[in-house]
């Protein structure tokens, strides 16, 4: 890393531990144990101030949106004048154009419309002007993005009783054990303060349920009571390590 930064004509200051993509841990899993923290500790990685960063997951099996929620929906579709719909091609300019003005994940808006998947979105319009407020992934397990969340397939073992795979199929033709995922959530700023977020994911998750899916997965969160309020509990947690100074400094330390 010291001499593909040299390279680039930088110079590596700092490490951290994570992967933003494709998406791996966003920092050292809390259920390592000290053992794995003295093992970082000894090659000169401290813990830092940065966020616990949680992976969360939801079976929605049975009830998957809470009642109080769905009248909330409701009442912010009613009262804020707002539709929710999946994307379409002819939403393309208007959501991409938008993505990269307010947001930092416009590829995978990007990704899925190159290969006709637009259906993996969710948004949410003003119903007098048709304007697009509000977007997130809905991924199914065909959607071509999700094969670079890495921890996807394994969200809902135990819970679901398998790993997730598409490896059965119920009578109906639907799949067993599917795992879907909700990502890439964002709201354009006119339209924050008034319930659209929440009431997106809502609508996003009862699409997913009409899809076949069984639980839904969402990665790397750092806001609090949000996604909870939708049922959603935490299945991993990461804290955050640096490596600061001294980066080319040999290490030799028992393993």
């Amino acid at each position: 890393l010291k001499k593909a930064a040299k390279e680039n004509g930088g110079e590596l200051k700092s490490l951290v531990i994570g992967s933003e993509t494709p998406r791996f841990w966003p920092g050292l899993p809390v259920t390592f144990g000290e053992s794995v923290e003295a093992w970082f500790g000894k090659r000169g990685f401290k813990k830092s101030n940065g966020p616990v960063i949680r992976d969360l997951f939801k079976d929605i099996r049975q009830e998957f949106v809470p009642s109080a929620i769905k009248v909330k929906i409701e009442k912010v579709a009613k009262e804020k004048g707002i539709r929710f719909a999946p994307w379409t091609e002819e939403g393309y300019e208007e959501c991409m154009v938008k993505q990269r003005e307010n947001f930092s994940w416009s590829k995978a808006y990007a990704v899925l419309a190159a290969h006709s998947q637009h259906h993996e979105v969710m948004v949410a319009f003003d119903t007098e002007t048709n304007e697009q407020l509000g977007w997130t992934l809905m991924c199914g397990p065909e959607a071509i993005v999700k094969d670079i969340y890495a921890f996807l397939p394994l969200a809902g073992k135990d819970i679901l009783g398998r790993k997730g795979e598409n490896d059965e199929r119920k009578g109906d033709g639907k799949m067993e054990g599917t795992i879907g995922l909700i990502a890439a959530v964002g709201v354009d700023k006119k339209a924050r303060g008034r319930g659209v977020g929440l009431a997106l994911v809502g609508r996003a998750m009862e699409n997913l349920k009409e899809r076949g899916v069984d639980g839904i997965f969402i990665d790397s969160v750092v806001i609090r009571d949000f996604y909870e309020r939708l049922g959603f509990e935490t299945r991993w947690e990461y804290e955050a390590w640096e490596c600061v100074g001294e980066l080319g400094k040999d290490r030799m330390v028992d393993t």
